[in-house]
């Protein structure tokens, strides 16, 4: 008995399908008027006319529709088919080309996905013959409590979509709906937009090949087993990442096509993979912003810039050859990574310049054993790092800036900035750290012909300094404008003068044998104790007035012939040993710290 169904196009979900094509035979097609045709049988021959509803196979302006409730429906083909669209509803169909081509060429799409509750799934499959599915627009979605699917499967099997029509994987809502290149075969899409939302997922196996041919919008959805041999876009074109939505592995090295845009925005967004790098190259332009995620290691040429935008928005390690990384706002870069600025190992060519900013409050945390490089020993480009602004800030476990000879290697430390080594820092011959409003806390000092050029903030290492002519700060320091930390000893050189008037003045110990003025600011001894007493750092009889701060982490000895004066004040001690006078005449003077040990007067 002949059955007849209605249905709402416009509310159904579709799921997707994979195809084999062919040998360029075809056959007379009925000249039946064009409508929708329904498959009713278990499986055969697509041309066969007892296999429909009506009793004629789909020609060239009828939709094709599969909706017998069947999990495993093979469809076989003798010959080039043209219809004008096709849906798969309710059934597990495997279409196998046999060499031969399934042309959809009305106005009409390919739709995957069926009623609520309901699986439905396509395969495109063809022998060593291959096999052509050519259609418009590809719809493969999800019902609620249903799912769809569509795969491309076999060696020499392809998809062409054709002219300016779009694909889209997945809903904002329903069940699962995916989109798998396997096998050998391959994807050749529209030049319209390549969509994946939520419960979207593509997947392009290594041996398969994906062509996309226009902007690509993973909206929620996941599209993975991305790579450089298997994987193509044409250039020019924007690749947004949001609502949750994920591009994965990169597995084999990638370069981007040249003038390519890749956003990624959104918390739960993110580009994420292991293996080889990714090259943002040509040009291109990748930004990252409002709490999404870069986990991909990835290397920035070619005049490329990449952005890292907002408080929550995360990257992984990079390399920036010849172009410009910035962090800006918040953002920050993670701590197992490696940092190179300026690098050989890409191979970016004599004369480049790499760039990394790190601005308005973000943060870069290279603690990988490699720490941070800009521009090493035997590096191709050279490498800048600037670090501005209040919060700014850069911490490694080691740097290596510049060379020997060759290309440069400049570290920029400004205006509330900071750079902070807990390792070794090693500035080459042709290295340069500026300091002018910044911190510059190099841990391990080793200087092997490299150039520190200091004039406002903060500048120290766990070393020895000397204060004098050749010095980094010259022969006079006013700590206002310049704070000097230091682990091991500062020595003031003879004809050299520490104007000790605001800031800090920080060291393990502090050798004076030229003149050191204290009027205000934090003086403070990490190693030695301070003695009052001739030949003291303070003489015997010094006076902490208001706006001074003494801060000694040992002992504080004052001597039988001292005196101490604390007169609005403050100061710190490990132990505070009296045998002189100690006296505080300032509402605001203060002693703090350990003990005290008097055998004086207070």
């Amino acid at each position: 008995m002949q059955m007849t169904r209605t249905y709402g196009r416009d509310c159904l979900l579709r799921i997707g399908m994979a195809l084999a094509v062919g040998t360029g035979m075809s056959w007379p097609l009925s000249s039946a008027d064009a409508a929708d045709i329904f498959y009713d049988d278990s499986g055969g021959n697509f041309g066969d006319n007892a296999a429909w509803v009506g009793g004629v196979a789909p020609g060239a302006g009828d939709v094709a529709i599969f909706d017998t409730g069947d999990t495993k429906l093979g469809i076989d083909f003798i010959a080039n088919r043209t219809i004008s669209g096709m849906d798969v509803f309710d059934n597990t169909v495997t279409f196998d080309l046999s060499g031969f081509t399934l042309n959809l060429t009305g106005n009409s799409d390919l739709d995957i996905g069926g009623a609520t509750g309901v699986d439905s799934s396509a395969t495109f499959t063809s022998g060593v013959a291959g096999g052509v599915l050519s259609v418009r627009d590809i719809d493969i979605i999800g019902p609620t409590s249903g799912s769809a699917a569509m795969v491309v499967t076999g060696p020499n099997t392809t998809l062409i979509q054709n002219s300016s029509f779009r694909t889209t994987v997945g809903g904002s809502f329903g069940g699962p709906s995916s989109l798998r290149i396997e096998d050998q075969a391959t994807f050749n899409t529209g030049t319209s937009d390549f969509t994946i939302n939520a419960t979207g997922t593509v997947t392009v196996a290594s041996n398969a090949v994906l062509n996309v041919n226009d902007d690509i919008n993973i909206n929620g959805g996941t599209m993975s087993g991305l790579g450089g041999n298997n994987f193509n876009w044409v250039a020019g074109k924007t690749i947004t990442v949001q609502n949750g939505g994920n591009a994965s592995t990169f597995s084999s090295q990638y370069d981007s096509p040249d003038n390519s845009t890749w956003i990624v925005t959104g918390a739960g967004s993110s580009i994420s993979g292991a293996g080889n790098a990714f090259d943002l190259a040509g040009a291109s332009t990748a930004l990252v912003e409002n709490g999404g995620t870069w986990s991909k290691f990835f290397i920035v040429k070619e005049g490329s810039t990449f952005t890292a935008d907002g408080v929550g928005t995360t990257v992984a390690g990079f390399d920036s050859v010849d172009g410009t990384v910035t962090l800006q706002n918040g953002a920050a870069a993670g701590t197992s990574s490696v940092y190179h600025v300026g690098d050989f190992v890409s191979g970016g060519g004599a004369g480049l310049t790499g760039t990394l900013n790190v601005l308005s409050g973000s943060s870069l945390q290279a603690t990988f054993s490699t720490g941070l490089r800009v521009s090493e020993s035997g590096s191709d480009s050279n490498g800048v790092v600037n670090i501005d602004g209040s919060g700014s800030s850069v911490t490694t476990t080691g740097t290596t800036l510049g060379s020997f000879s060759g290309t440069t290697g400049e570290i920029n430390v400004t205006n509330g900035g900071s750079y902070t080594s807990t390792g070794i820092t090693t500035v080459n011959a042709t290295g340069t750290i500026n300091i002018n409003g910044g911190t510059a806390l190099l841990g391990d000092y080793v200087d092997n012909g490299g150039t520190i050029n200091f004039v406002s903030g903060t500048f120290g290492h766990n070393g020895n300094f000397s204060i004098d002519a050749g010095s980094p700060v010259g022969s006079t320091v006013n700590t206002s404008t310049r704070s000097l930390i230091f682990g091991g000893t500062i020595s003031i050189n003879t004809g050299s003068t520490v104007n000790l008037d605001g800031g800090i003045l920080s060291a393990g110990s502090i050798q004076n044998t030229g003149t050191l003025n204290y009027t205000a600011g934090i003086l403070e001894l990490t190693s030695d104790d301070l003695e009052v007493d001739f030949g003291g750092l303070l003489t015997r009889t010094p006076t902490i007035g208001a706006g001074q701060d003494v801060r000694v982490t040992n002992n504080v000895n004052v001597s039988s012939v001292g005196l101490f004066t604390i007169d609005g004040g403050s100061v710190t001690a490990g132990t505070l040993f009296n045998s002189g006078l100690i006296q505080m005449t300032g509402l605001s003077s203060l002693i703090d710290g350990g003990a005290l040990d008097n055998s004086g007067t207070l």
